[in-house]
């Protein structure tokens, strides 16, 4: 299946909810977060607001589930993390189960992230990152 790129507000939002669900349940077992951005600055007050940033949100993470581990491997994920995950998973062969595989399948063709839990959302950001699942 060709995933078609629309970078829209609802494939935004959907890239949004993906990365929420696997920061706030789905990474944890492997990494851990250093630096979370996902709420826009109110431009007169610069303070973080209420809005979601659907543009420009990511996390730096470090690949470990140790906070005192000083070698660990840093990543940056965000939409194009995202995006990177959910292509992959839609168009290779990338082993994986069955049913994450067809709720991830079709979170895309809806454009709607309501059947993915962070099991699947852990393994969009594997793949977006490691272009395979490392853990788990």
């Amino acid at each position: 299946m060709e995933l078609t790129i629309k970078i829209n507000e609802d494939r935004k939002q959907l890239a949004f909810d993906i990365f929420v669900t696997a920061l706030e349940g789905g990474i944890g077992y492997w990494s851990i977060c250093e630096n979370y951005h996902w709420k826009k600055k109110n431009v007169k007050s610069e303070k973080i607001g209420d809005d979601e940033d659907l543009d420009g949100f990511y996390a730096d993470v470090i690949e470990t589930d140790d906070p005192e581990e000083t070698d660990a491997k840093k990543h940056k994920i965000d939409y194009s993390t995202i995006e990177k995950g959910l292509k992959r998973i839609c168009e290779t062969d990338v082993k994986l189960s069955e049913t994450i595989k067809n709720s991830i399948i079709q979170a895309v063709m809806e454009d709607d992230g309501g059947n993915i839990d962070a099991d699947s959302a852990d393994v969009i950001v594997q793949i977006g990152l490691f272009n395979e699942i490392v853990y788990g």
